[in-house]
């Protein structure tokens, strides 16, 4: 049996590594296995192979760039020597780390694949500025690379146009969701008034922009409509958050669980999943509420979510200004701001911004499927359609078809 190397940080927290754990378990039927991630420690996600450990320090911060740098380093080595030993037939990566390891490892003896799993520019517009490391580690890996796997096709054009690889070596496999097994389709959750539930899925990060939905819910509760919301993920933007949901008077209407094994158990008892990221690689957020038949609010983020939800359509076509019922879920405008400006410019701890306009469409999008049974019937059905297209056992299919191609000269 060929053997394959999956490259990847961690298996413990994050969408990358998701999509390697799954991926992993589709494709070790086909490949023995190898999966190299930077420690043993934490592994949460399920999987299939065997793990092979960098050695890096678990005790050491993960974002820091001496650590970055040292990991680096050691897992190009690393690489270098199980490429020879081990004789893969190729070699996937998930992040800008590993993806340069993987290529300053060499593609003579097999396939070095690189995936790439978010926007540039909608990373640098969140962050506010223009990252040259980014941009060197992305154009040095996509043109030392045999191939180049973007997660969404927004992405892939972006890679083309910057002129990063040769258009013709770059290829768009989606994320894979699996159907939930408990959702039937066509039922819809018979929720009445007082006991109406939407969820949220998601790092609690800046990306994610959580707030948003919290002014959003503020603004029904104004109008009279009592909504409950899970907040599921973890992130160093908790604290902040649980302030203004203090702020805002929506305490009792709140959870916050954290991070979670199953996000399935708690997606399939919401009534509408709500997605408020500014940017995104490909939502698993969006792809599992439409395999759990929850219908989806999603705004029309960089990049992935108008390639779920309208996929007939142009993905750069963003929605600005209005609410698009789209075939598969709804989108919605992406909202500008930081957390910081939820308080008004004096500092008080407890005066609030005004709602945007934004955040009113999200509060409008929200009572509109809510308070339609039809609709959201529609939602449901048309969702689990959608990740019936989108299931792993056929995106391993396609990733299966660049594996088996033949790899390029050095």
């Amino acid at each position: 049996m060929k053997r394959i190397a999956l490259i990847v940080n961690t298996l413990s927290t994050g969408g990358a590594e998701r999509v390697a754990a799954n991926l992993s378990r589709e494709l070790s039927e086909r490949y023995l296995v190898d999966i190299i991630l930077n420690d043993r420690v934490n592994i949460r996600y399920p999987y299939k192979g065997e793990i092979i450990s960098v050695g890096m320090p678990a005790s050491e911060d993960r974002m820091g760039a001496g650590y970055q740098i040292k990991a680096l380093i050691k897992r190009t080595m690393l690489l270098r020597r199980l490429k020879k030993e081990r004789d893969y037939t190729a070699a996937i990566s998930f992040s800008d780390n590993t993806n340069l390891s993987n290529v300053l490892s060499g593609r003579k003896r097999c396939k070095t694949i690189v995936s790439v799993r978010y926007s540039l520019s909608g990373k640098e517009i969140n962050e506010n500025r223009k990252n040259i490391i980014y941009r060197t580690a992305l154009r040095l890996s996509c043109m030392l690379a045999t191939d180049v796997v973007c997660c969404a096709r927004e992405i892939r054009d972006e890679i083309a146009e910057l002129y990063y690889h040769k258009p013709e070596k770059l290829a768009v496999i989606y994320n894979g969701v699996r159907v939930d097994p408990g959702s039937a389709a066509g039922k819809v959750r018979q929720a009445d008034q007082a006991d109406l539930r939407i969820i949220t899925v998601g790092r609690l990060s800046g990306a994610k922009s959580q707030w948003h939905l919290l002014f959003a819910l503020k603004e029904l509760k104004d109008r009279g409509m009592r909504v409950n919301l899970t907040v599921l993920g973890e992130g160093r933007l908790r604290t902040r958050l649980e302030e203004l949901i203090r702020a805002l008077d929506i305490a009792d209407q709140v959870s916050m669980p954290g991070w979670v094994d199953d996000p399935y158990s708690y997606i399939r008892e919401a009534d509408a999943s709500v997605i408020t990221s500014y940017c995104e690689g490909f939502s698993n957020s969006i792809m599992e509420s439409l395999a759990c038949g929850v219908p989806c609010i999603s705004t029309d983020h960089y990049t992935g979510a108008r390639e779920i939800l309208a996929p007939d359509t142009d993905p750069s076509d963003k929605v600005h200004d209005r609410i698009d019922f789209a075939e598969y879920g709804i989108l919605i405008p992406v909202c500008g701001g930081n957390i910081s400006d939820a308080f008004a410019d004096n500092g008080e701890e407890h005066e609030l911004r005004s709602i945007t306009a934004e955040e009113k469409l999200i509060a409008d999008a929200v009572q509109t499927l809510l308070s339609d049974k039809e609709m959201a019937a529609h939602y449901k059905e048309a969702g689990l359609e959608r990740a019936q297209q989108l299931s792993w056992e056929s995106v391993a299919e396609q990733w299966v078809e660049i594996i088996e191609g033949k790899p390029s000269e050095m």
